[in-house]
């Protein structure tokens, strides 16, 4: 009130004023609303944060579970683990050779319908077997047993071995190769030297 009767003893500038003063309310209340929407702008950006922050706390969560199977995992061999690729890559190579061998032997072949149809399972069975033994690591395989066996052992219900000769690691190798139904059941092969003691 003091300051109301401070203006209207003024004089004639008390009268501008007075009509000023609504407009100086709005132009303040105006001015409060925008900062209170700023306000609500920065706790709204401020909650948004926190969520985020909140998200970042799972990445401790997942270091730990790195660290479990790390600490689960850390007695690992990396030799062996190094050898096992490597015996892998080695197989690849001699698989991919073995097909390249194939693929030109069958191309030197004059014509596929010179060759009797009732050997078919027997070359099936003999590549299954050829297969095996090199993803096992073995090269220059001779099989031993003669095709029409090997057509024999092809033949559902039939038991039987087809028996062979490769080499491992420049050693030579003799075994035999289980099959029933025309399926491989199991692998035996022996270096020549295990003979000896």
């Amino acid at each position: 009130m003091i300051p109301l009767l401070l203006i209207s003893k003024a004089g004639p500038q008390a009268g501008l004023f007075s009509a000023s003063l609504p407009w100086i309310l709005i132009a303040i209340l105006l001015t409060l609303a925008v900062i209170a929407a700023c306000a609500v702008l920065v706790l709204r950006k401020a909650e948004d944060f926190d969520r985020r922050l909140d998200r970042l706390d799972q990445l401790e969560d997942i270091r730990a579970g790195v660290q479990r199977v790390a600490d689960e995992h850390g007695n690992l061999d990396l030799r062996q683990v190094e050898h096992a690729l490597l015996d892998i890559r080695d197989g690849q190579k001699r698989m991919e050779d073995r097909l390249i061998q194939t693929i030109e032997a069958l191309r030197a072949r004059p014509s596929e319908s010179a060759e009797p149809v009732q050997d078919a399972p027997a070359r099936i069975l003999a590549d299954r077997v050829f297969g095996r033994l090199i993803t096992l690591g073995y090269e220059q395989i001779s099989l031993l047993t003669p095709i029409d066996e090997l057509d024999a052992l092809a033949q559902d219900g039939k038991t039987g071995e087809v028996l062979v000769e490769a080499r491992r690691n420049g050693v030579q190798c003799k075994g035999r190769i289980a099959i029933q139904d025309g399926v491989i059941l199991d692998v035996e092969l022996r270096s020549v030297y295990s003979a000896f003691p």
